[in-house]
């Protein structure tokens, strides 16, 4: 993935990029998102947490993200959303 942040700032230690993300969080406009459907706008402040496998963490701010998907799809996992 892409992300592309206007006005960015970038807190933390970003480690080896491009990496593996393995966690994190999305706020926009003070509304946690739980999962980033692709390829994915907002015109809002957005504060974005990154894991990555190397081991850094860091959370970049700012506004008007894009999040856009590169490469090859590979499917990771099977959700299954009928079941409570």
């Amino acid at each position: 993935m892409r992300f592309f942040v206007e006005f960015m700032r970038v807190v933390g230690e970003v480690g080896t990029l491009p990496g593996t993300i393995y966690g994190g969080s999305l706020e926009i406009d003070g509304s946690n998102l739980d999962l980033i459907p692709l390829p994915f706008s907002s015109v809002g402040s957005c504060n974005l947490r990154l894991s990555i496998l190397d081991g850094s963490d860091f959370y970049i701010t700012g506004k008007n993200m894009q999040v856009i998907s590169e490469g090859d799809f590979r499917f990771v996992e099977h959700n299954d959303f009928s079941a409570n």
